[in-house]
């Protein structure tokens, strides 16, 4: 045994090559971070120095060479599963003594302990009473990781060319897969509805649904899982790992119609925001407010059902979702309620009742009825030659469905719940063209400074914030104009957001000292003023060239590049003009586009600090930077009634911002931060 003492905390580890005079510890990724070497103190409290040589992410674990080990080491792995109720003991160090440790218990079959273990013990060997063989090591508090897993680090230690040090990504599940091949509780399957939805794992982007995440990587407690779509409310759950081997992310659809109030339009905001953090009592309550007020809106009960789900009461989720089936029918109108029965009984192992949900909404969807009308023949041969012809293809829908109806004949509830699962899971969902011209979105265009004049095509919308309303476009043509900046053109694609934030840039009159020089400033903004970005970048890139002395082109520069898409060139120079002019005026432009550019990644945090590193350098800020933050709950209820009060109050909602930061709600501190820095109306 070794305690591992990393950059990623302290855990166990333990011996098992039995080659030459070096050792191969196996031990967590936790522990060794992205360090290349990291410390092993053994049993005598001698302290080695262990090269990292393989990190694992999909498995969770790591490999470190100790040369000239003279201690003892595991030659015998043992392959074979866990069997339920035999006597394991497991060995580990103590964190916080430093002694070996070690505790009897029974295996509860699998890769599962019939009861928790001390966080000491992770990253130990389990060992077998019955021959003393090492049958895996400790992940987490109840889980183990087989000894097959283990063998992956002496194979990598036998390889003949170095192994990369870099993590080995897991590759994404297919549709097919309700469940991972991992390590049981240890890989967990995320999966989302509908498709498409972006993943983010304790304020850290994870992928696209459907993907494996190890549970170790983010060790045992509670982490906060957020799901975003264009098109839908961002949805989060909490929840406590390790789960089982699988957990859903459903985002319901964003409202259809819009309440006529201003309370209800402040109802149907705070509810969003409280299920995108995962606040479902909060949430619930703006629901049931926003149903008295603005029973309008046909999703409010899925939303009411989201909240409840977040809360973990199944039961009154499924009223909640059975009060939408009722009003709505069996119709396209009731695909995503039955999306969700589905999920609430599968967590609660209904699988039979979850197979009706996941059926019917697929049922209920017009491309999907021939297959419901055709006569289902369950023999055992029909459906393993149409499981074989879904393996082949596993995004062959329609024979998902036949499969799924031959796995529900023949009382194969769990297989069929999977089959109809993966066609929801697996094809976008999009309202019907006559349901498409019924939605409204309202989306509010905002412009630093603010004040600017903001134009969708040729129609004057008015000074910004500005708010067009209405069915969601799939494109915008905006232009912005105020006077002192240049004329901005822009062709921007909503997909379902709520705000589009825009950074001027002061006109370049006056600047530049070559006819060059000047030339191709001029050319590049008439390509920002007409919306040829790529054009108009190019030649701030050859005036910038030309005289390095322009270093204020380098904001220009990075705010083409973000259009184009460009986004880590745009990131890398705005950062080079930030390094050089952190204290000018102009360098809050710079902190500025970033903020935006970390917000539309979803990185809510970099955003804030971002964005409240710009407002610091503006003078209208000065009178309440440094001011003590409110601490006291009456003291910050007063504080957010005066935001609600004074909604385009720069200093009120920058002294707001400071107080979620200090609580770590990052994202409502981002929103108040960004919310006070695009009602400033001068740079």
């Amino acid at each position: 045994m070794v305690r591992i003492v990393g950059p990623g905390g302290t855990q166990s580890g333990f011996v098992v090559s039995p080659q030459g005079g070096s050792a191969i510890v196996v031990t967590l990724l936790a522990a060794v971070g992205s360090a290349d070497q990291v410390s092993a103190v053994d049993v005598t409290g001698r302290t080695h120095t262990a090269q990292v040589f393989y990190r694992n992410r999909e498995t969770g674990i790591a490999g470190a060479a100790i040369k000239d080990w003279t201690g003892p080491r595991v030659v015998d792995l043992d392959p074979r599963p866990l069997q339920a109720g035999e006597p394991i003991v497991v060995v580990g160090f103590d964190v916080s003594t430093g002694d070996l440790t070690y505790l009897l218990i029974r295996s509860a079959g699998g890769r599962q302990l019939d009861r928790p273990v001390a966080p000491g013990f992770a990253g130990g060997p389990v060992i077998s009473v019955r021959d003393q063989r090492v049958l895996g090591m400790v992940a987490s508090a109840q889980t183990v990781i087989p000894a097959a897993a283990v063998h992956l680090v002496i194979a990598a230690s036998m390889a003949p060319t170095a192994t990369p040090r870099a993590a080995v990504p897991a590759s994404p599940p297919p549709a097919a897969q309700s469940t991972p091949h991992g390590l049981g509780g240890q890989e967990i399957l995320i999966g989302a509805y509908p498709a498409g939805v972006t993943i983010v794992v304790d304020g850290k982007s994870a992928g696209q649904a459907p993907l494996r995440i190890p549970a170790i990587r983010y060790g045992p407690g509670s982490h906060k899982i957020t799901g975003s779509a264009p098109g839908r409310l961002t949805v989060a759950r909490v929840v406590s790992l390790p789960v089982q081997d699988s957990l859903d992310v459903f985002l319901p659809p964003a409202p259809s119609a819009v309440p006529a109030s201003p309370r209800g339009r402040d109802l149907l905001a705070k509810l969003q925001t409280a299920l995108e953090e995962a606040n479902g009592a909060q949430a619930l309550a703006h629901a049931q407010e926003l149903l008295t007020e603005s029973p309008v809106i046909p999703e409010i009960r899925i939303y009411q059902a989201v909240a409840l789900w977040q809360q973990r009461n199944w039961t009154e989720a499924l009223a909640a979702v059975r009060g939408h089936i009722d009003v709505y029918g069996e119709t396209t109108r009731s695909v995503d309620a039955y999306v969700l029965l589905g999920i609430l009984h599968e967590e609660r192992q209904r699988f039979q009742d979850a197979l009706t949900g996941y059926k019917l909404a697929a049922k209920v969807q017009p491309e999907y009825a021939r297959e419901f009308q055709q006569p289902v023949v369950a023999t055992e041969t029909a459906v393993q030659t149409l499981a074989r012809q879904v393996a082949k293809n596993p995004l062959d829908l329609p024979a998902r469905i036949r499969l799924g109806l031959m796995y529900e004949a023949k009382g194969r509830f769990k297989e069929g719940m999977s089959e109809f699962k993966a066609v929801l899971y697996a094809a976008p969902t999009a309202p019907s063209p006559a349901a498409a011209a019924t939605l409204q979105q309202v989306l509010t265009i905002r412009t630093f400074p603010s004040q600017a004049s903001v134009y969708v095509g040729e129609r004057l919308l008015g000074p910004s914030p500005a708010v067009l309303s209405g069915p969601p476009p799939e494109e915008l043509q905006v232009r912005v104009s105020m006077l002192g900046y240049a004329d901005m053109r822009r062709i921007i694609r909503p997909r379902g957001r709520s705000d589009i934030l825009i950074v001027l840039l002061p006109t370049l009159e006056g600047y530049g000292r070559t006819r060059f020089a000047i030339d191709h400033m001029r050319e590049g903004l008439r390509g920002y003023a007409s919306g040829d970005w790529a054009t108009a970048t190019q030649h701030l890139v050859e005036a910038f060239d030309s005289d390095y002395t322009l270093i204020k082109l380098r904001i220009y520069i990075g705010t083409g590049y973000y259009t184009q898409g460009r986004l880590s060139e745009s990131i890398e120079i705005l950062k080079a003009y930030i390094n050089a002019k952190d204290n000018d005026s102009t360098a809050l432009l710079a902190y500025a586009l970033l903020g935006v550019i970390h917000e539309e990644q979803s990185r809510s945090q970099e955003a804030l600090t971002l964005y409240k590193l710009a407002l610091k350098l503006h003078p209208a800020m000065s009178a309440v930077i440094g001011l003590p933050p409110a601490t006291t709950d009456p003291e910050i209820t007063a504080l957010q009634e005066s935001a609600r009060r004074a909604p385009d109050d720069p200093r009120v909602h920058y002294r707001l911002g400071v107080v979620m930061e200090q609580k770590g709600r990052f994202l409502e501190g981002m929103l108040a931060f960004r919310r006070a820095l695009f009602s400033l109306s001068t740079m």
